[in-house]
C-alpha cells in the first residue's frame, strides 16, 4: 500500500497541475524529480532484494521505514513561507 507504485506512478499525472501551479515548478522539472525517484528504485531494489535474503526482512526494512519517515518529514522544510 505504501510502495513505490502506489504511491507515485499511479497518482504521478493527478499532482503535476497542482504541484505546478501551487510551487512554480515547471513540469519538466516535476519529471525530473519523478525520473530520478523511478531510477533510485530500480538501482537499489535488487540491492535491497539481496541484502534481505541474507540478512532478513526486519533488519532491512527498520532502516528503510526510518529513511522513508525523515524523508516525507523533511517535505515540510520545501513549503515556501
Amino acid at each position: 500500500m505504501v510502495s513505490f507504485r502506489s504511491l507515485v506512478i499511479f497518482t504521478f499525472g493527478t499532482f503535476v497541475k497542482p504541484l505546478s501551479d501551487r510551487f512554480g515548478w515547471s513540469r519538466g522539472r516535476i519529471s525530473l524529480a519523478f525520473t530520478i525517484a523511478a531510477l533510485m528504485v530500480g538501482i537499489f531494489s535488487p540491492i535491497l532484494g539481496r541484502v534481505t535474503d541474507r540478512v532478513g526482512i526486519r533488519l532491512v526494512l527498520l532502516p528503510c521505514v526510518a529513511v522513508y519517515c525523515a524523508a516525507f518529514m523533511s517535505l515540510a522544510w520545501s513549503i515556501p513561507s
